[in-house]
Formats: structure tokens, C-alpha cells, sequence
């Protein structure tokens, strides 16, 4: 069977490298930031659907319309302008 994946921070360097090499096996989806998805699906050729890490909801959403069986993160540190963790999530 054929599990499918979810690659959060999938705008990235890593998370589209990490896509180039699993797409010819199961399903991969990216998820990335809103501004960033047109450029993350015409690099890897994988769907890509918005989402905004520090907002429940749209990672909800992302998780429901995918499916996902297998989750890599991806993603990098989450931080304001002058550094501080962004709309209550937390970084280390």
C-alpha cells in the first residue's frame, strides 16, 4: 500500500528536495506558505495547498483535504520581525 505524505515547510530547500525524491512513489503533498505554493508545485510537480503553521485551523484544513498517513517537517523556525515566536507557537 501506498502511504501518502505530507511535507510541511514544502517551499523550501529541503522540503522540494525531499519532494523531487519521494514523487515517484506515493502521493506527496506540500504545504507551504500562501505566497510561496505557485513556485513549491512548479518545482516538484506536487500539489501544493496554503497554510499558516500558527493557525489551527488552516492546518486542519491542509490535514483533512490530504490524508496524509506520513508528516515531514519541513519547516523553519517561525519568528517575527525582531525574533519573537509568532502568534503563540513556540520554537526552539
Amino acid at each position: 500500500m501506498r502511504k501518502r505524505i505530507l511535507i510541511t515547510g514544502g517551499s523550501g530547500f529541503l522540503g522540494k528536495r525531499l519532494a523531487l525524491a519521494l514523487k515517484d512513489g506515493p502521493p506527496v503533498f506540500l504545504a507551504a506558505a500562501i505566497k510561496a505554493n505557485r513556485t513549491a508545485k512548479d518545482f516538484t510537480g506536487c500539489p501544493a495547498f496554503p497554510v499558516d503553521i500558527a493557525r489551527v485551523e488552516s492546518i486542519r484544513d491542509v490535514m483533512l483535504e490530504t490524508k496524509p498517513e506520513i508528516v515531514f517537517t519541513c519547516r523553519t523556525k517561525i519568528c517575527g520581525p525582531r525574533g519573537e515566536a509568532a502568534a503563540g507557537v513556540r520554537g526552539r
